[in-house]
């Protein structure tokens, strides 16, 4: 079992990300998510916890994944698939399978 230092130390080495960055992450996401479950017909007070965990999750699994430096270098498009498949984990759902069209 890992200690509360032990993660904490983990934290500050291997999970180097710019708190702005994490912010900056949590606030786009957080609002997308909840807007789009308030859309849906979900009360604000449950799309809100909903759009904080689950955007929470999906910047753990993005931390753990890669370097800050190596996220930010990613185009627009590059960071959304990202985003969208750590989502999936996250919620524990299947992908869905991509189109692809016909040669």
């Amino acid at each position: 079992m890992t200690s509360f230092l032990g993660l904490a130390l983990l934290a500050s080495t291997q999970l180097d990300y710019p708190s702005g960055l994490i912010n900056h992450f949590m606030s786009f996401c957080g609002t997308g998510v909840r807007n789009e479950l308030i859309l849906k017909g979900f009360p604000n007070a449950v799309a809100t916890q909903t759009a904080v965990l689950q955007c929470a999750c999906v910047m753990d699994k993005i931390r753990l994944s890669m370097s800050s430096d190596r996220f930010v270098g990613l185009t627009q498009d590059q960071q959304k698939d990202l985003s969208l498949r750590f989502a999936y984990e996250c919620a524990g759902v299947k992908e869905p399978a991509q189109e692809v069209d016909p040669i």
